[in-house]
């Protein structure tokens, strides 16, 4: 059950621009509150188990260069090629110590894609997080539970369902108020394989509006083949 809690870091920006915590819990959750959640969604807990480790070949990124863009933008495949989107312009992928700073904690994202001063990132989870198809509409009521009571100064903007090239993801686009500064996020979660499949579009308040159009169409790109 703690194992699935961890998971939920995957998908959130924290650190230096990240969420104050209070305890060794990345969002802060007090015990009470962590032991109430797991005890009204006993069933999607226990189907949920999470078991990070370093990534196998079948999820490292590879990058091929679009043909009419290629000095400012690439599509990102992921998963064995299965899984892949196109990088805002620009992005450059985050070494693994930069992640361990943007993302703290025993389990961040796999791959990370940011501007130069990281203000604003791409981050993709595929972990070994079971989640089936039918599940989405439980694990979203989760993690609005979850994040209400997890996450400082949360005011959330969508707490919905979209479809991406014909899947069904579940959209939860919300501000938060992090050590320094304000953080905009906008979480997509789907099955894939049985398992969570995860993208986090976010950017500090204060440079969204100036990126939103691309981290949009970094969105809109995602493609998930059989």
């Amino acid at each position: 059950m703690c194992q699935f809690l961890r998971a939920v870091s995957l998908l959130l920006l924290v650190g230096s621009n990240g969420f104050q915590s209070t305890n060794s819990n990345a969002l802060g959750l007090e015990t009470n509150t962590t032991s109430a959640m797991l005890t009204t969604q006993p069933p999607l807990v226990e189907q949920v188990t999470l078991a990070l480790s370093v990534p196998s070949a079948a999820t490292q990124p590879q990058r091929v260069a679009l043909s009419t863009t290629a000095a400012t933008a690439e599509r990102v495949a992921l998963a064995g090629g299965r899984v892949s989107f196109v990088s805002p312009p620009g992005f450059t992928t985050l070494t693994p110590a930069e992640i361990a700073v943007k993302f703290p904690g025993s389990d961040p994202p796999q791959h990370v894609y940011g501007n130069d001063s990281r203000s604003v990132s791409v981050a993709f989870t595929f972990p070994a997080a079971q989640l089936a198809p039918e599940q989405l509409p439980d694990f979203k009521k989760f993690m609005q539970v979850f994040l209400e009571q997890g996450v400082p100064g949360l005011k959330w903007i969508t707490r919905d369902f979209v479809v991406i090239d014909s899947v069904r993801w579940v959209r939860l686009e919300f501000i938060s108020q992090a050590i320094d500064t304000k953080v905009y996020n906008d979480v997509y979660i789907t099955s894939f394989e049985g398992r969570l499949l995860g993208f986090n579009l976010n950017s500090t308040v204060e440079k969204y509006a100036g990126v939103k159009a691309e981290l949009l169409k970094c969105r809109d790109s995602i493609l998930i083949r059989p």
